[in-house]
């Protein structure tokens, strides 16, 4: 930020023009090539990857095998062939294109004079009554076997095997997250872009990049997880690695001066991104103090921490070990087992434990606003806190999701925007705890209006809150929906044991898909009724309104519930 646009021009330039030349080493043209089929590699994992491929094998008539070669074509191309494509495509003919940061008038377009839909149906067109006719195959159901689709050591390392290449994925995980001590999320950037006694940041990227591996860490809530990714014939000396960066993370003044200097960024972009300003007053209406952007350590304050305290704040991390290993690749299980076991910093912790953070209560529907006069649009959350996880009833949260916020034809969709054109974007979804199933959940959902339209948004969504409308008709998609869900619900299985040990630390004996997929076909739409008024009908809602306040009546809003004003300094700790 704030950089000289000529200057970062010419460090470009000069960066082809050191390829051109064959300034690089052939130990680092070699871990570029071991980048490049990793990501190649990992991409084909995805369906829609491979969709595309062979999509655009037809649009250019080129066999997919020719596709399917690429990994090989990377490893035997030469140090020479690349100068001599540098040299070709980069060179003196290039032009630029400059972006600055400014705010310039910008024309506001009048709202079109549509009027809304004035009639509600449920009638069917003709295409739909042809579409609905077609034969189908039946769903053969997918789910996962908490006892036998991976391995499970000690209660904490969690085995799969790989069965598509030879990348590995390794997740460390420590049930200690920024909930347990907000400084966490520094220290995940820090880890990020700091080396070592030894190394340098950059030295130990190279390292990495050197047996074609990568890792990045992060903090959320109530973790914080270690991710490596790289190739199995190099997995010792990657483990290696990263026990070298965690057991001797060396952070300095230069540290220090990076995470300064990556606030200051956020912070400019968080001022200016009205989008991003509902994101955090949401994150206030639904933490309060305990808010990531609250909680956290204040700017002027970061700018002279001591390297020392993220160091002593790492030590306190490992303390206790780790909660959770998940491995993903083709090692022997024995083989994984024997390489974590041997170093003391991967022992299992038996002390810190997941937590699921409940959302904080009202009275009352209680309205939070941040006045932007520069926001075209108004972003609003609304939260309602329900009750603790009811596993025998969790097939009846489904269909509620289904019929309440899902897709196009949620009832959230269709009332607001559909019906009333009163927003640009809906969305929601009702919320099970998970690792504390005696803590309640919550329904989330969203409206995304224009400003002079907010109020009479926010008046539909808190209708649809405490008087939900009921269209039985509805009922027999809804079925088909949530049994042809349920059954591909099983996760790529890169995800399989992450996901499979939060249903078992949540509780569940068997995954929850399969058991709500039996009681799908018996679905009455009373179940759906039954949810709604046990969780969410006539409970009070938080409601967080992002937007240009002299735009929408706030007096109207007071006689639906208190209304406190706020500044985005009430709400983020810059």
């Amino acid at each position: 930020m704030g950089g000289s646009l000529k200057k970062f021009e010419g460090k470009i330039r000069d960066g082809f023009q050191e390829i051109a030349k064959g300034n690089f080493t052939d130990e680092y043209f070699e871990s570029v090539k071991f980048g490049i089929y990793r990501n190649y590699e990992l991409s084909t994992e995805n369906l829609s990857t491979r969709g595309r491929t062979l999509g655009l094998s037809f649009i250019y008539d080129i066999d997919y095998k020719d596709y399917l070669s690429f990994p090989e074509k990377i490893r035997n191309i030469s140090k020479e062939e690349v100068q001599k494509a540098a040299e070709k495509y980069y060179g003196d003919d290039y032009f630029t294109l400059q972006s600055r940061t400014g705010f310039p008038k910008k024309t506001k377009l009048e709202k079109p004079s549509y009027k809304p839909i004035s009639e509600r149906t449920e009638e069917s067109s003709a295409y739909a009554k042809r579409f609905q006719a077609l034969p189908e195959n039946q769903a053969e159901p997918n789910f996962i076997d908490l006892k036998n689709d991976f391995g499970i050591t000690d209660d904490y390392i969690f085995y799969t095997k790989n069965m598509l290449n030879d990348i590995f994925t390794l997740r460390f995980s420590i049930a200690g997250g920024i909930t347990k001590d907000p400084d966490y999320a520094l220290l995940a950037e820090a880890l990020n872009s700091t080396g070592t006694s030894d190394f340098s940041a950059a030295d130990l990227k190279r390292k990495f990049a050197d047996v074609g591996a990568t890792y990045f860490f992060n903090a959320d809530y109530n973790s914080f997880d270690i991710s490596i990714t790289g190739l199995d014939n190099k997995f010792d000396e990657t483990v290696d690695l990263i026990e070298t960066l965690i057991a001797d993370f060396n952070p300095t003044n230069k540290t220090i001066k990076l995470l300064y200097n990556q606030r200051k960024t956020e912070n400019k972009l968080n001022n200016n991104n009205p989008a991003t300003g509902g994101s955090i007053l949401y994150s206030y209406g639904l933490f309060g103090e305990q808010s990531s952007y609250k909680s956290r350590m204040p700017a002027g304050k970061l700018k002279k921490l001591e390297p020392a305290v993220l160091k002593n704040k790492m030590q306190a991390l490992l303390s206790n070990g780790m909660s959770s290993i998940h491995y993903v690749g083709q090692k022997e299980e024995t083989e994984l087992i024997e390489k974590i076991s041997a170093s003391t910093l991967f022992r299992k912790n038996a002390i810190d434990q997941y937590t699921f953070l409940e959302a904080e209560d009202v009275a009352e529907t209680t309205f939070y606003v941040v006045n932007d006069k520069k926001s075209i649009q108004s972003y609003v959350y609304y939260i309602v806190n329900g009750e603790p996880l009811n596993y025998e009833e969790d097939y009846k949260k489904e269909a509620f999701n289904s019929y309440y916020t899902n897709s196009l034809s949620g009832l959230l969709f269709q009332e607001v925007r559909e019906f009333r054109s009163l927003a640009y974007s809906t969305g929601g979804n009702y919320i099970d705890p998970i690792y504390e199933p005696e803590k309640r959940g919550r329904l989330v959902l969203f409206t995304g209006s224009q400003s002079d339209k907010t109020t009479d948004a926010v008046s539909v969504v808190l209708g649809l809150i405490n008087d939900m409308p009921t269209y039985e008709s509805r009922l027999s998609s809804i079925k088909d929906g949530l049994i042809l869900t349920s059954s591909s619900s099983r996760p790529d299985f890169r995800l399989l044991s992450r996901t499979a040990e939060s249903f078992i630390k949540t509780g569940y004996l068997q995954d929850p898909n399969e058991i709500n997929f039996e009681q799908y076909s018996k679905l009455e739409f009373d179940d759906i009724v039954s949810f709604y008024e046990k969780n969410i009908k006539n409970k009070p809602v938080t409601v967080t309104i992002y937007g240009d306040a002299s735009k929408f009546d706030l007096d109207r809003l007071r006689t639906l519930g208190p209304v406190k004003e706020l500044e985005l300094d009430d709400i983020i700790v810059e």
